[in-house]
C-alpha cells in the first residue's frame, strides 16, 4: 500500500469480525496503528487478539481494546 497512514492511529469500533475487521486491517496496511474494539474478548466475535496477530504478521501495529458504552 502507499503508506498514506504512516504515524496516525486509528480507533475501529466493531473490528472483532467482518466490515470491521476488513477496515482495521486495510488502515494497519496504509501504516496507522490500529487500536480494534469489540465488546468482549470470549465472544466468537471478539477474535481481536487473532486479529492483531494479523495485522502484526503484515508489519503493522495493533493493540486490542475491550469495552462498551453503557449510555450517555
Amino acid at each position: 500500500m502507499t503508506g498514506k497512514l504512516t504515524g496516525k492511529v486509528a480507533l475501529v469500533t466493531g473490528s472483532g469480525q467482518g466490515i470491521g475487521k476488513a477496515v482495521a486491517i486495510a488502515l494497519a496496511a496504509e501504516g496507522a496503528k490500529v487500536v480494534t474494539n469489540n465488546r468482549k474478548p470470549e465472544r466468537r466475535a471478539g477474535m481481536l487478539l487473532l486479529w492483531q496477530l494479523e495485522i502484526k504478521a503484515a508489519g503493522g501495529e495493533a493493540v486490542p481494546f475491550f469495552g462498551q458504552c453503557l449510555g450517555f
